[in-house]
């Protein structure tokens, strides 16, 4: 297995965490955690340490394009945003999904809003802001809600996920409304 083809895994200090990921990828894997010590909700001391591939995780930081550093910068940038894109996953909220399903499916509307509607300023390239579907060449443009939901969706599981969208055909709300009545 080359270096390009094994994950670099980053999280904070849950012991959860390493029992789960040496399950799942065992020497796989480079898996580094990040321990931060707080005292009056400031961070005083920060520690990094090695759990699987410690040979290789020096080499693993050098070829990463994200960070010279191990740290879990990203995946905290991601929580925060799918607790602010939330309500459901907000911290000190009254907010509750009742089922599983329904914060399942809220979950996987806002991933397709943030992937394919959403654009992002980090990805702005001259004028043009993409989203992260756009900078993946999974489509050419930001879609709409509406593109999305009157779309069928194909999914072809290769080396990476595809969408495939094909244009539902057009329906007029009155034509709807005869339906529904009948």
């Amino acid at each position: 297995m080359s270096l390009e083809t094994i994950p670099l895994i980053t999280t904070d200090g849950f012991k959860f965490y390493e029992t789960v990921i040496g399950r799942v990828f065992g020497p796989g894997c480079v898996y580094g955690q990040v321990i931060k010590t707080r005292r009056n909700d400031q961070v005083v001391k920060v520690e990094r340490r090695s759990v699987i591939g410690a040979g290789r995780l020096e080499q693993a930081l050098r070829s990463s394009e994200d960070s010279a550093k191990l740290n879990t910068s990203f995946v905290e940038r991601l929580n925060l945003t799918l607790r602010q894109g939330s309500a459901y996953l907000g911290r000190r909220t009254i907010c509750q999904a009742r089922r599983k399903q329904c914060l399942e499916d809220h979950i996987e509307l806002f991933r397709c809003y943030y992937n394919f509607i959403r654009p992002h300023r980090a990805l702005k390239f001259g004028r043009q802001v993409r989203t992260p579907a756009m900078q993946a060449e999974l489509t050419n443009r930001a879609l709409t809600l509406r593109e999305v939901f009157s779309s069928k969706m194909a999914f072809l599981v290769l080396k990476n996920v595809i969408f495939v969208f094909e244009a539902a055909p057009s329906v007029s709300v009155a034509a709807r409304r005869m339906r529904l009545a009948a």
